[in-house]
Parts: structure tokens; sequence; C-alpha cells
């Protein structure tokens, strides 16, 4: 089964005070953070291994350096960000600055910060007035990493400086709002996510935008499903319902359907708006309900034929249509063709009624 869910989300303009990092291809310290990597620590005989030829200063310098970067903690062993050093080649640069920055809210990700525009200080702005505190939702963890939707450029904010015992400011602009789509397999749980919209002002001339793929943990969304389909039967892992007159061509039917919801709540990452879940697996609630499904598909596959059958090949297919589905010990044996004039409510064609009737019409006329 498959799941699309949309909801919109809110994006707004914060302009505050922060230390933030840029990453950028550093080869020279990739081979650091690998060494590091696989001995579990970085020490000066293990620069000298990898960078050979320094001297014991020069080791010290660059150890100091790894660890202000935050690539190493003081013991030498790799930091997550070292980790993701270590892994993609590519290390931060860290700035302090007044920044803007374009941020999402939603509960699946708390706080998304789409986007960052350094600001240079203006002197002569003394309205404190429009200034407040920055949204307690508001905090990034120093070691995820965004990518800017614009510039194409990965960064990551390590905190919100302020003076002593004071909480961080802001300034905080409304912006509009963007659509997240959420696609989750919900058989293995895998997922990934997005933000799609469009802003004004000077953040880009194109204005639209889409958000690189993030996921969240897969065990967080086991069975699911059940929490919107009050219709899922766990233990059979299928929809049970009543036949719905959706047959393909011909009488085939893949015990699959979609479903649409509207305003579902997803456990602890907040409501979505539209849920669309495609390919679920279907089956009869009761047994009234397979004997109705079966005989629909074979009116239908009888229809599609246009030749009778002999009694004994009547009894075959009822038998095929429901060997090795849903329909398996719940359908019962074969309507009388003769009796059968509706399915489901609704009559059957004069041809069909004598398709399915004259097989065994001509026996008793013999």
């Amino acid at each position: 089964m498959k799941a699309s869910l949309e909801t919109e989300v809110e994006i707004r303009e914060i302009a505050v005070f922060a230390e933030l990092a840029v990453w950028e291809k550093r080869p020279d310290l990739q081979v650091l953070c690998v060494s590091a990597r696989d001995q579990g620590t970085l020490y000066e005989d293990a620069i000298d291994s990898v960078l050979p030829g320094l001297s014991l200063r020069a080791r010290k310098n660059l150890l100091r350096h790894l660890h202000y970067i935050q690539l190493v903690e003081q013991n030498g062993a790799l930091t997550a960000l070292g980790r993701r050093c270590a892994s993609s080649g590519e290390a931060p640069a860290w700035e302090q600055g007044v920044y803007r920055l374009l941020v999402a809210s939603h509960p699946l990700f708390e706080s998304y910060v789409l986007d960052f525009k350094r600001t240079p200080g203006d002197w002569s702005d003394r309205d404190f007035d429009n200034r407040e505190p920055l949204p307690s939702r508001f905090s990034p963890e120093r070691d995820r990493i965004f990518t800017s939707i614009f510039q194409a450029k990965r960064f990551n904010i390590a905190k919100f400086p302020a003076a002593g015992g004071q909480n961080p400011v802001c300034r905080i602009g409304e912006m509009t709002t963007g659509k997240l789509q959420w696609d989750i397999d919900l058989a293995s749980g895998n997922n990934q996510w997005t933000i799609k919209g469009r802003v004004s002002g000077d953040w880009d001339q194109r204005g639209e935008f889409q958000s690189s793929p993030e996921s969240v943990q897969p065990n967080k969304l086991v069975d699911i499903f059940a929490d919107w389909e009050p219709q899922w039967d766990e233990q059979e892992g299928r929809l049970a319902m009543a036949y719905d007159g959706k047959l393909g061509q011909g009488g085939r039917e893949s015990f699959l359907r979609s479903r649409r919801y509207n305003n579902k709540q997803v456990r602890d990452c907040g409501p979505f708006d539209k849920v669309e879940v495609r390919d679920i697996p279907v089956g009869p609630a009761t047994k009234d309900d397979a004997r109705t499904w079966a005989t629909a598909m074979l009116v239908a596959q009888a229809g599609a034929e246009n030749r009778y059958r002999a009694p004994d090949a009547y009894q075959s297919q009822w038998s095929n249509i429901i060997e090795d589905t849903p329909l398996a010990g719940w359908a019962g044996d074969a309507p009388d063709p003769v009796a059968l004039s509706e399915v489901n409510g609704q009559p059957l064609a004069a041809r069909t009624r004598w398709l399915l009737a004259a097989g065994t019409d001509l026996e008793i006329g013999a």
C-alpha cells in the first residue's frame, strides 16, 4: 500500500542573530575524518600517518582547528558533523551574523529552515518595538543539515547567541503558505516528504521552490493505516467491505482499491488535509458480501465471453473465480444459473441470463 498525504504549512521569514555554517568541499579534512572514523579517535601520530611531514605544532593546531569547527571532540572522537564530513567530503565554514531565515512550520518537523540570507547590520535601526522572543518551537538541532531551496547550499545552525541571561529576539514576517507532500510505503514505513510553494520578495526571481526530500523513522509509521480506516482487518491484512461494483473489464478483479480521506491525524506527526491510499488489499466483510462479489464476477465473465457453458463447466468457472482469492471459503456454492436474475440489486441483461441458464436448460431438455 502506498499513501500520499498533503496539507498546507505556514512559511515565515525570521530575522535573527545566529551562528551558522555553510558546508563546502574540503577533501583535506575528509581524509582526517576518515582516519578518525576508522581508528576511533584522531591524534597527532594519526595525523602524521595521513598528512606526513607536518611539525608537532602544526598537528596540534590542526587538531585545535578541527575541534573549533566542530568535527572532533576534545578527546579526538568524531562528532556527528565529523562523520558527515568523512562520508560527504564537505566541512562547515562557521560564521556569525544577522540572517533572514525562511522557515516552514508543521508538527511533522516542527520548524524547517528552507533558506537563509545574510543581512548587513544597520546601526541606524532603533526600532525595538517589532522585536519579539524567538519562538520556542524554532530550535533546530546543531547537527541537522538543511539544503537551501534557492542557493543549492547545505547549511546548519548551531545557536542563536544572545546577551548573558537573555533570550534571543527576532523579527518575524508572515510570508505565505506552502504545500507539504508526504509519500509513505505503508508496508515498510519507508517515506519521503517535501515542501513546495512560492515566495515573493527578493528571495529568488523564480519564486517557486521545492525542498530536498526528507524522511522520518519508518518504525513511527507501523500499522498506521488502521488508525485511519475502521474497516481494516489487521488479522487478514485487508479492508473488509461490501462488494462495491468496481470490477475490471471482463470481470477481472485485482482485490485492490484506493481510498481518499480528509483531515487525518498522523500520530504525533500532525494533521493532514488530504490522504490518498492506493493498492489497498480488499475482501468481503461477510459471507453474503463474498457471494455477491463472486456472482458479479461470474456474470461479468459470462457476458464478456458471450457463450454458454455446460453445467460442469459452470461449476468449474465458479471454483476458479473464488480459488486463491479473499472469496475462498466465504462464497459458498455456485448460484442456480436458471434462477439468477440480478446481482447486487441490479437486473441482469436478457442475453446474460440466457447465457447462464442455457447450459442447464439444454441438459434438462435432453
